[in-house]
């Protein structure tokens, strides 16, 4: 499950994503389009394949440098930041 973010347009291309936006879990399924607000914290379970638009423009430079590497939370954020995406909490049932 991803941190807590702002500021995205996720667009499923495959079953099984559930989107937790403030306090709504939104299910949706393949072909859906969830809008996420810039400042509702919004997060989501993925069990599916997803084709992410980010705006402005310039957010892809962050995934072709992150490449493979395996999830560190604090990391992630530190290399997040110049990109102007900022977690703002843990996903939802987390208690950290």
């Amino acid at each position: 499950m991803s941190p807590r973010h702002s500021a995205a347009f996720p667009r499923p291309l495959a079953p099984l994503l559930t989107f937790h936006v403030g306090g709504q879990r939104l299910p949706a399924a393949a072909g859906s389009f969830v809008f996420l607000p810039r400042d509702v914290p919004h997060t989501f379970t993925v069990e599916a394949r997803v084709l992410q638009l980010a705006s402005p423009p310039g957010l892809e430079a962050f995934f072709l440098d992150w490449g493979d590497r395996p999830l560190d939370v604090e990391a992630m954020a530190q290399a997040l930041a110049p990109y102007g995406v900022e977690f703002v909490g843990p996903p939802p049932g987390d208690s950290r």
